[in-house]
């Protein structure tokens, strides 16, 4: 019940901040189309969503400061994910040349790995401005260690985020107007929620 409660949360928080996220949104797709400037906007985005969710309001000049100072570590975080991503495209058409059973298990395989990977970054970037450092290493541990005290409950959010993946594949407008801001949101929301359930934080 708590995955379904914080799904319910990030879309009460979504429509209470619709106009300002919308805008984050946009602004963070846009930097994607710029490339560079992709991977810190990204991290400054969970660092006003971490804000945002604690009720501190943080300024266009904050949010500035932010990517700044995320410039490298944002490129730490996204090198590894984009070549993980990129392994799937090539490997993928690589082993359908083969029909025996092996390449079917290699194909699955790689599949789970690249969704295990990328659903661990679900946790890991909210944990990076939870935790007491920024440490992209303490972040990965820490999403990986919630993922395994929690299997149902990160089964019930992965999903969740699926069907959202699939909709903003689909209807590339849900994409540009809030699914990226949406699952970080929800992100955002289920690390502090796993943080109160652990007793590592005092519930509100």
């Amino acid at each position: 019940m708590e995955a379904f409660a914080v799904l319910r949360d990030a879309a009460t928080e979504w429509w209470r901040n619709w106009l300002r996220l919308t805008v984050l949104n946009l602004v963070w797709m846009l930097s994607w189309l710029l490339v560079l400037t992709g991977p810190p906007v990204t991290l400054a985005v969970y660092a006003y969503l971490e804000r945002l969710t604690a009720n501190d309001d943080m300024t266009p000049g904050e949010f500035l400061a932010e990517v700044r100072r995320n410039l490298l570590r944002g490129w730490l975080w996204a090198l590894p994910v984009i070549g993980l991503v990129a392994s799937l495209f090539v490997s993928l058409p690589f082993y359908a040349q083969f029909a025996e059973a092996w390449a079917r298990a290699a194909e699955l395989a790689v599949v789970v790995l690249v969704l295990g990977w990328l659903f661990v970054q679900f946790y890991a970037l909210p944990y990076l401005f939870a935790q007491g450092s920024r440490s992209l290493g303490q972040a990965y541990r820490n999403a990986a260690l919630t993922a395994f005290a929690s299997p149902l409950y990160s089964l019930v959010v992965a999903v969740a985020l699926l069907v959202l993946l699939v909709l903003s594949v689909r209807f590339v407008g849900v994409t540009f107007l809030f699914s990226p801001v949406l699952i970080a949101l929800a992100g955002t929301l289920a690390v502090k929620e796993r943080l109160r359930r652990f007793g590592l934080v005092e519930g509100t």
